[in-house]
């Protein structure tokens, strides 16, 4: 397995959208969802949620309207998580590592080398397991995932100085993490980790 392809972002990264309810409109429609995003407007992944919020509008026949806020306007996704579950007419991105922490099967994707290839992950988020914790996000936690299956590129480290063995620069430097799976493994004995917040 090659260490370039590391861990996948349909499995890091994968968008999580929740959604926990949605309200009438003062604009016209019947519905408006609040999509919140910690992206910014300038990552082309902000296209995305604009042509998510297109369609929707389009296939409702203008019956909801979608209003995406990027920079974490609304706030930070555990807050949002929150906000969604209290009943807040919020969706939010999240990802595997998160999610896993209610349901913690679903934050085994963040592992790094568990799949070669994107399709890998697909096949999985295809299959009926994955459908299963899913259903458990949903029954037991109320959170509806949307979409946790689209790639980004693959994860890597950037760090000053080359290194051709796991342990050289990581060596008493700090690394970012986001939920279980981030947090007992990739560079678990040779860098503290830092939470996301």
């Amino acid at each position: 397995m090659s260490r370039r392809i590391g861990r996948l972002s349909s499995i890091c990264i994968g968008a999580a959208l929740a959604i926990a309810f949605i309200s009438p409109s003062a604009n016209g429609q019947s519905h408006t969802l609040r999509v919140s995003t910690v992206i910014a407007e300038s990552d082309p992944l902000f296209e995305g949620y604009q042509l998510f919020a297109d369609a929707v509008e389009k296939r409702t026949d203008g019956d909801m309207a979608v209003e995406v806020f990027p920079n974490a306007q609304l706030g930070q996704d555990e807050d949002l998580m929150e906000q969604a579950l209290l009943g807040a007419n919020v969706a939010f991105n999240t990802d595997a590592g998160r999610l896993g922490q209610r349901v913690p099967e679903v934050g085994i994707v963040l592992a790094p080398y568990v799949f070669e290839t994107p399709q890998q992950a697909l096949k999985l988020y295809e299959s009926d397991l994955y459908k299963g914790w899913m259903k458990q996000l949903e029954d037991d936690h109320g959170l509806t995932v949307l979409a946790l299956n689209y790639y980004v590129g693959a994860r890597h480290f950037l760090t000053k100085e080359p290194f051709t063995k796991p342990a050289d620069p990581l060596e008493g430097s700090h690394t970012r993490r986001a939920g279980l799976a981030g947090n007992d493994q990739s560079a678990r004995r040779y860098a503290r980790r830092v939470a996301v917040d």
